[in-house]
Order: structure tokens, then sequence, then C-alpha cells
């Protein structure tokens, strides 16, 4: 027999253990004690398998709460039937874009984003009865300026047009012999510039006499008045300081010129919501073929396309291949582990690999505007600009920690802080770095003044998850766009794709920039870096804009403090990643 309390073997008839000094009642046998103890394992089993269901079960039930929540919460479902609306708009369904309006009003009442949508479309329209009601209704609901401010104006409008109609009435009384009232007839919409007589077309741009791309201007005008003389087109300049001033007061006024020049970016977006500018989806399908749709990226809101490109430039990583040969590489790193092992090798042999004007915190940006797309990607990176995502994201504090772990290993200028943007073309020039990332701009000078090999490509990518090789920062940072309110909106838009393609065409040959659009005619008079780096952008994924284009005013302040930050390596990417996330909403 066995101690019942600690399993000692007794004598038969032993009532005390010698071992834990236990009582002895009826003692078991060892098959007596598994058969005992295998039913207290097999509840105890039981009961840790019920309690991890219990787990799962309310963690399921939590995730799908939070889930459910951010799905399906009033804010969620009244941005998403905005956005449906908006989609509608740009397609012209215009009774369905009103039905989504009004739902997204049934779940959030004071929405002001849904009522100027719908006082878009009845300006579109032309329905002064609905637009007086929903201006009333959106004043009435949200109190906002805005409202106030479009009813005092229409009531205005309504009360000179009646003023206007009695005057009218009243000479007709008098005339002996009253003549028919005259009526208004509104040209159609969709005539083509071949179909209309004697349109004129206003256009402002900004590009002044000393602007590198007047002459491209002056040549693409000249051309288009040869080709359509029943055009009349008249062509006002403004400084650009004052011209940033006058844009944005005659989108306000809703007095815009049929055709004008736009940054690109978060300026561009807001006259887009605004509703003062044409969409030119319909039209672009003309010029498909010669206009890569990956060059509008900077000027599409909502997958609809609102601006027509001429010239543009992208951030390039520049190589001294030279210098690169002798470490024993004949290509430009296509990948950031290679790029690593490259800089360790360069470093050894005492090259510096890159170069950088830390002390203009614009050339930090182009590097760590570079660093964020090839981690976090194109789309995630340009909502991010955009202000549509938040900051907080693990993407962004690995990019940033990745450059500051490289600073760090000694892989850039140890004396950055102190050089200038010219300082360090030098450098690059004299063969003092091998690696420097910056503009495509640079592309005529490298061409002319190096007495080495350079090389280009785009930066390696960090995150293959989200990230792609053929993906660069920048593109387009002005565009022509037309107004919504124009009288022959197919035919401006038209013209409007002409003239960019002709001012894209002219500029290439200028060395102002890669052309946005397919290259034609004698171009051997451009260098040959321009034109390799046209080849590789043509043919690009996509293209963010640069942070300082695409960031709206006080963002982009913010931005730029962090920058510095970051290159002083004063915080890390996490605190990078949580600090813009708190500072920008």
């Amino acid at each position: 027999m066995f101690c019942n309390n600690c399993g000692t073997k007794l004598d038969d008839g032993q009532k005390f253990c010698p071992t834990c000094g236990a009582t002895q009642g009826d003692a078991v046998q060892p098959l007596q004690m598994l058969q005992q103890q295998e039913p207290e394992k097999k509840k105890h089993g039981k009961a840790v398998l019920l309690v991890l269901v219990i787990l799962i079960i309310i963690g399921l039930v939590v995730c799908g709460a939070i889930f459910a929540v951010n799905r399906f919460s009033p804010e969620a479902r009244t941005a998403r039937l905005i956005e449906e609306a908006q989609d509608h708009y740009g397609s012209k369904d215009y009774d369905e874009a009103i039905d989504a309006y009004r739902a997204a009003l049934e779940i959030t009442p004071d929405s002001v984003e849904a009522y100027k949508g719908l006082v878009k479309i009845y300006k579109k329209l032309d329905d002064t009865d609905e637009l007086l009601d929903v201006l009333e209704e959106a004043y009435k609901a949200t109190k906002d300026k805005y409202f106030k401010n479009e009813l005092e104006d229409l009531e205005e409008e309504l009360e000179e047009a009646e003023l206007a109609d009695a005057t009218d009435d009243s000479e007709h009384d008098s005339d002996p012999y009253p003549i028919a009232p005259y009526t208004v007839v509104y040209p159609p919409d969709d005539l083509t510039l071949e179909e209309v007589s004697d349109i004129s077309i206003i256009m402002w741009s900004p590009i002044t006499e000393n602007d590198s791309y007047r002459h491209a201007l002056e040549c693409a005008i000249d051309d288009m008045e040869e080709k359509y003389p029943n055009v009349i087109f008249n062509w006002e300049v403004f400084d650009r300081d004052s011209y940033k001033i006058k844009i944005k007061a005659a989108v306000a006024a809703g007095e815009l010129p049929d055709i004008f020049y736009t940054s690109t970016g978060a300026v561009f977006s807001n006259f887009v919501d605004a509703g003062a500018v044409y969409c030119l989806d319909d039209v672009y399908e003309e010029y498909r073929d010669e206009l890569p749709e990956v060059m509008l990226d900077s000027s599409t809101f909502y997958g609809h396309h609102y601006g027509v490109p001429m010239n543009m430039n992208v951030v390039l990583l520049y190589a001294n291949m030279d210098l690169l040969e002798k470490v024993g590489y004949d290509k430009i790193p296509d990948n950031y582990n290679d790029l690593i092992m490259c800089c360790e090798a360069l470093k050894n042999d005492g090259i510096t690999p890159f170069g950088i004007a830390a002390r203009e915190t614009w050339c930090v940006s182009e590097y760590v505007d570079t660093f964020l797309l090839q981690d976090v990607g194109r789309d995630t990176l340009y909502d991010l600009f955009l202000g549509k995502e938040t900051w907080e994201n693990d993407g962004v504090a690995q990019a940033v920690n990745i450059l500051m772990n490289m600073i760090s290993a000694g892989y850039f200028d140890p004396d950055a802080l102190n050089k200038t943007y010219d300082e360090v073309l030098t450098d690059f020039g004299n063969g003092e770095c091998a690696f420097f990332v910056n503009g495509s701009w640079n592309c005529s000078q490298f061409a002319v003044a190096c007495d080495f090999e350079v090389g280009m490509s785009s930066f390696p990518v960090l995150d293959s998850r989200y990230a792609d090789s053929d993906c660069f920062i920048g593109g387009p940072t002005e565009v022509l766009a037309v107004a919504e309110d124009t009288a022959y909106p197919v035919a401006t838009a038209q013209y409007c794709f002409e003239l960019g393609k002709l001012v894209c065409h002219y500029g290439y040959l200028d060395w102002c920039g890669l052309p946005t659009w397919e290259v034609y005619g004698d171009a051997s008079g451009v260098n040959v870096l321009t034109q390799e780096a046209a080849d590789m952008v043509m043919n690009a994924g996509g293209l963010v804009p640069y942070s300082d284009t695409a960031m709206s005013e006080d963002d982009l302040y913010i931005y730029i403090d962090y920058l510095a930050l970051v290159y002083e390596c004063e915080i890390d990417g996490q605190e990078f990643s949580e600090g813009l996330a708190l500072d920008i909403r």
C-alpha cells in the first residue's frame, strides 16, 4: 500500500506515514491513485480550455466592436458617402451625387462639406430655387459664415435681376410697338475646338519675363494662335507673390479665368474641394497615348484628373561611377543591403559615401522624403503629406531610424551641417563624395561640369512590402487647370491640353526640366543625362510631390522643424513619427 498524501510505500495496516506523518485511512494502491488523479487532471484541463475559449470569444467581440466603431461610426459613414458623392460629381451623375450628399446629412445634419457639395451641384445645374433653399438650410444647420455670405450674394443677385425685369417691363409698357422679350441662349458645353467659332479664352500665369519657362510658353502660344485662329487668347501675367493671393481670391469669389496656372498638392486640392475646377477625365482620353497617366498623379483627387502637366523634376540618386568602381562596384546598388555594403567599402577606402547640404533644410527634405517613400510607399506618403493619414506609422519611424543609423555610421559628410547646396554640388563635381540625392535639375550641370561618369537611379527600396523601385519624389509642381464655370468647357480643356503639351516640348528643348508628355521632334540638343533621366521617369510607376509642394503651409512649417531635429540626431524615428502625429492633425 502507499501513503494517500505523499505516495510513500507503506506496510499493510500501517496507520501513520513515516515520511509525512499523515494518518492513513483507506490507503490506495498505485492504480487506484492514478484513477483518482486522472479525473482531476481532466477537469483541470477542461477548465483551462474553457477559459481560453471564453478569452478568445471576448477578444473577437472586442475586435469586432472596435472594427464596427471605426467602420460604422457616424463620422466614417458620412466620409464614405461624401467621397461617393464626389465620385458621382466627377462623373457628372448629379442626381446620384445629390442623393449621396443627402444621405450623409441624414447621418451628420451639420456636415459643412456635404452642404458645400450640394451648393456646388446646384450652381453647376444653374438651379437657383434649389440653391437658395439649400443655402438657407445649410446656414441654419451649421451657422457657417460661408453659407451666410453665399446666401446674401445670391439674394442680392436675385433682387438686381428682379429690378432689371421691372425696368424692362415698364419700358415695354410705354412703347407703342413692344418687341419680343430677349431670350438668353447658352452654348452647348460639349462643343470642341473645331466646332466653336470666335471663342475667347483668358489665361492667368505667374510666368514673368525673367522666368526660365517664359520662352517655352511664348513659343507654345504662338503655335496655338496659328493653329486655332478662331480662338481669341488673352494672357495675363502677374509676379508670383501677388499671383498666389490673386488666384486664391478668385477661387473664393468664383471669378477664375478660363485657364489658370496653379501649384499642385494641398493648394490645388483646396481649389478642387471648392468646386472651382473643371474635371478633365473625359477630355484626357483624347491625349492618353501621349500623356502617361502617372504624370497626372499630383493633380488627381478622389480618382479624377484636374490638371494638365507641363515639365517637371524628380529626386534622383546620383553616383560617381569612377569612385564606385574603385571599391568594386560597376553599377549603383539596387537594394538597401548592397548600398550599406558599398558605403562601408567607400568609407574604408577614405571616400565619403554621401554628400548633403544639411545647412539648408530643403536639401535634408530631399533625403527624408525619399527614405519615407521607399519605406511606406507612394500612396501612404502622399496621404501623409495631404493630411489624410496619421504620421504615427511604424514605416515612418523605421525610415527615419535607417537614415539616422547611416549618419551615425559615418556614411555622410561629417561637415554637412556647415555646407550649403552650392558647396555640396562642388564637392560632388570634384569627386569628394560618391553619392548625392537631389533634383533632376542638376543633370545639365553635371553633364557639362563632371569629368567622370555620372550614374543615376531611384533610391533603393527599404521595405518591399509597401514601396516600389520605380517611384520617385517629385513630378509637376505646376499645372494648367480649367475653371468649372468656363463657357465652353470641352473646347477650353482641349486648348489647355494642347497648350500644356507645347510648353512641355519647348521647355524640354530649353533644358527646363523633364518632359511629362511623350517626346517628339528632334531632341538631340538636350544633354545626355537629362535624356536618360527623362526615359527613366517616363516609365515611372508613381510620383509623390515634394513635401514643400504637397503639404499645406502650416503643416510644412512643422515638418521642417522636425527635419532639422532628425539630421542633428536630437530625436529618433519614433519621436519623429509620434511628434508629427501630435502636431499635425
